[in-house]
């Protein structure tokens, strides 16, 4: 039987965190974790109020620096990056709470996500209309994103992410 490859060398479709802590004034939210996410994998991360399930996601994305340890993103090292630089790259996140642009519709949030990795206008109208039709918000695209009801607030978190074309995607 072949042993096993050392996880060192399979990075190419990976989104790792290894060994990663993160303490807020001495209190400890993460401690040494390690995670390995492969594309197109489905991967549910579960604990009860206050586990630090949040503060590993927004550790991966950039939305805050772990107190040690990294992370990678096919292969390199992405640990201290942006949010934004970390969405170019090819990894998106939804939110527990909306984050929507409070002043756009439904459409225009989705279409300003798209924008924001780099779409043309005509691409980012066309992947929003695709999103849309397919989280069923069509009917609501022209509506101010701040009065959507909880369940379709989600649903355009998804969007907004998926928006993005991302190789990963992280759901909070």
């Amino acid at each position: 039987m072949a042993e096993a490859e050392p996880l060192e060398s399979r990075s190419p479709g990976l989104l790792r965190a290894i060994g990663v802590s993160r303490s807020y004034e001495g209190v400890a939210a993460l401690v040494d974790v390690d995670l390995e996410l492969g594309r197109q994998e489905v991967v549910g991360l579960i604990g009860p109020n206050g586990a630090g399930k949040t503060t590993l996601v927004n550790v991966i994305t950039g939305f805050d620096f772990p107190t040690a340890g990294s992370v990678e993103l096919e292969g390199r090292e992405i640990t201290r990056w942006s949010p934004q630089r970390c969405g170019r790259a090819g990894l998106a996140r939804t939110f527990q709470h909306g984050h929507a642009f409070k002043g756009l519709t439904v459409r225009e949030n989705v279409e300003v996500a798209a924008l924001g990795v780099g779409a043309s206008g005509r691409d980012a109208r066309s992947r929003a209309s695709l999103l849309l039709e397919a989280l069923g918000l069509v009917g609501r695209a022209d509506e101010q994103a701040v009065s959507l009801p909880h369940g379709d607030e989600r649903k355009l978190g998804v969007a907004r992410a998926l928006a993005t074309e991302p190789r990963f995607v992280l759901m909070d």
